[in-house]
């Protein structure tokens, strides 16, 4: 349910000659009106997912700007040329197709904890920005990409928040109320190929990880431990307290004693997820599939992780082995 990457790709109308499609008109680059299209990106989500009030994360890659605003200086007297009607006017248009000014001000309407999920790289040029078509300058932009990078930390944060955006929580059952709190069982889980992103989110990180909450820790992360070997899916069993279902609540992967990323979906209430995976259906689905998760065995019963599974022994009792799948049982799996 999230929206985990979105590139504002700032372009340049004065270059870019308008398209003609036969039976459907002309096409032109929209640069003069949406240079960065974050707000775009962000109303585009909302139409293709409308329980998501916002992605999870957003990373705006920018072309180069002339430099940080000043503010500006008011002149002993009005000059004619330089201070008029026509000189504003233009300056205020080319500062509108800066689309790092646009970012700016899309970021001062966001609350200091929802900045946290935005990213955007940048290079500023040392004078004046260069002709399009200067050639000669490429080398120098080249070089401003390594020189004047973000810090390697940045760098570091920003794919630890792609990664930890792939992990997702479900619900096995609905929460219970229990001695005067509701009981909540379930999974984490990744949308991802699992084993690439456990092995990259640990290089990243080698020390501990920790999946935690606003008040107390639910489970050491461990890896490639939590795969299950059966359908090869992560799956990470947790089980927490909370006082009411409405109440919204954040898991988050927690790097160090400082540092913490939210997993995807949240900040989010249980009900939430009891409507998303038709947990409350009293008759079941309409196509009859099973209520709320994947359908695996090993992962609905907790087994087949940490080991590989063992061949069920044949035994003249009943018993089963505590890690044996029913022989004509079928198992399925959805991608």
């Amino acid at each position: 349910m999230s929206l985990a990457f979105l590139a504002t790709n700032e372009s340049i109308s004065r270059l870019v000659k308008p398209a003609y499609i036969s039976a459907i008109g002309t096409f032109q680059d929209g640069g003069l009106k949406h240079n960065n299209p974050v707000n775009l990106a962000l109303w585009e989500c909302r139409q293709i997912w409308p329980s998501v009030v916002k992605p999870d994360l957003m990373v705006s890659l920018g072309t180069g700007t002339d430099g940080e605003i000043q503010s500006p200086s008011a002149p002993h007297f009005r000059h004619l040329f330089k201070d008029g009607f026509i000189p504003r006017l233009y300056r205020s248009f080319m500062s509108s197709l800066d689309g790092q000014s646009v970012w700016r001000d899309f970021v001062n309407g966001l609350d200091e904890r929802s900045r946290e999920d935005y990213f955007r790289f940048n290079i500023f040029f040392p004078g004046k920005e260069p002709a399009i078509d200067n050639t000669d300058q490429m080398n120098i932009l080249r070089e401003s990409v390594h020189l004047q990078t973000h810090s390697a930390q940045d760098c570091i944060d920003t794919a630890s928040a792609l990664l930890i955006s792939s992990f997702f929580f479900e619900l096995t059952t609905c929460p219970k109320f229990e001695s005067g709190l509701y009981h909540c069982q379930g999974n984490i889980r990744c949308r991802l190929k699992s084993s690439t992103i456990i092995q990259s989110l640990t290089n990243l990180h080698p020390s501990s990880l920790e999946f935690v909450t606003d008040s107390e820790t639910l489970a050491f992360f461990l890896g490639q431990t939590d795969v299950c070997c059966l359908c090869h899916r992560y799956c990470k069993r947790v089980e927490f307290y909370i006082r009411h279902p409405s109440d919204m609540m954040t898991i988050y992967i927690r790097i160090d004693r400082q540092k913490r990323r939210k997993i995807s979906g949240f900040p989010q209430t249980m009900n939430w997820f009891t409507r998303q995976q038709n947990l409350d259906v009293v008759f079941g689905t309409s196509d009859h599939s099973n209520l709320g998760g994947l359908l695996c065995q090993c992962c609905a019963m907790g087994r087949g992780l940490m080991r590989p599974m063992t061949r069920r022994k044949r035994y003249a009792s009943r018993e089963r082995d505590e890690y044996s799948v029913p022989k004509r049982q079928r198992l399925f799996i959805t991608q």
